[in-house]
């Protein structure tokens, strides 16, 4: 396929200009929309410049009490106890996550194939989905495309329960879905893992662990308030807090649970528990989203079209408008 410069554009609009929101450095993104039948146009966006995402409260702990759990992606992961989570009906699952490279990778694999909720990444792209398998086969999901740079820290929350399924990066909400079940829904608690899929069993398919590093892996039994969980970027939990159903911190060394419920974990395989400092606050920021309106020259809604995110001529990702003519697509800061 030629190059978006060098196609014939025939005149299509955005019936809403693409919204921007989020902390990219400011630099000139280009979207080109193409259809099977309306050619090709493009849009120009100004990304604003913001202020790193920031929440009142506590600090962080400091680089010399903080350890994480470090992962190669060559058979090593954290399991912890099966059953923990089977009666939620309504859960928070949050963490600080640093992936190594893009590549099939697990943040958490709660449940059994095909009845689990798992949140990582998808394929080798820059994208996260955050999924339900309930217990006739069901599968719920959410995707947020572009959201995750590789060897930078994020803040992922995964949300469900009667509220719907919402995701969130650095206290971002990327993505959610209506579906109101949580772990009840889903009747299997038999594996519980951080950094391993659990289909990772069916040594058919080879799927490797999860290379990279996490920190500070919470479960709650409550959908955690979008404030709650942007005040997780910046306030370090003490294990006493009422709805927490296990802290995993790493900080003494091991995977035990610091909060009252003593769902100990244990790592399996080349997983290990190393010292480091705490994410840097000041480096983490929302993702950018751009999104808009897609409709002809006529104003009628064009759902279906492919919409392609360039910098320069670099390429960066694309996405598919819904049934509305809506697209919304993600770039981190470094892109």
């Amino acid at each position: 396929m030629p190059h978006p410069e060098t196609m014939p554009a025939k005149r299509v609009r955005s019936g809403s200009f693409p919204e921007r929101h989020g902390s990219a450095a400011v630099a000139l993104l280009i979207l080109w929309v193409i259809g099977a039948s309306f050619g090709a146009f493009r849009l120009t966006a100004q990304s604003p410049a913001q202020s790193p995402a920031q929440s009142a409260g506590g600090t962080l702990p400091g680089p010399g009490t903080n350890q994480v759990l470090r992962l190669t992606g060559l058979d090593g992961h954290v399991e912890l106890p099966s059953g923990m989570v089977d009666a939620l009906s309504e859960a928070t699952v949050e963490g600080w996550v640093r992936f190594d490279r893009l590549a099939p990778a697990r943040f958490f694999d709660f449940g059994d194939r095909e009845q689990s909720m798992a949140l990582g990444l998808v394929e080798s792209r820059p994208d996260l989905r955050f999924e339900i398998w309930d217990a006739s086969g069901q599968r719920h999901t959410i995707t947020a495309s572009g959201v995750i740079a590789t060897n930078q820290w994020h803040h992922l929350a995964a949300v469900s329960g009667p509220g719907g399924m919402k995701l969130y990066v650095n206290g971002e909400l990327v993505g959610k879905d209506g579906y109101p079940g949580s772990f009840s829904a889903i009747r299997n608690g038999r594996r519980n893992r951080l950094g391993r899929d659990n289909w990772s069993d069916n040594d058919r398919l080879q799927l490797p662990d999860t290379a990279g590093v996490m920190d500070s892996v919470a479960v709650w039994n409550r959908e955690r308030s979008p404030a709650e969980i942007r005040g997780s970027l910046t306030r370090r939990l003490t294990g006493t807090e009422p709805g927490l159903v296990g802290w995993w911190p790493f900080d003494d060394g091991t995977a035990r649970d610091q909060s009252r419920n003593g769902h100990h974990g244990q790592w399996v395989g080349s997983a290990r528990i190393t010292p480091e400092p705490p994410p840097d606050r000041e480096s983490i920021h929302p993702p950018t989203q751009i999104a808009g309106t897609i409709t002809d020259s006529e104003g009628r809604l064009l759902p279906g079209a492919t919409v392609r995110l360039f910098r320069g001529i670099q390429f960066l990702r694309s996405t598919v408008a819904d049934a509305a003519g809506r697209y919304r697509v993600y770039t981190t800061r470094d892109e």
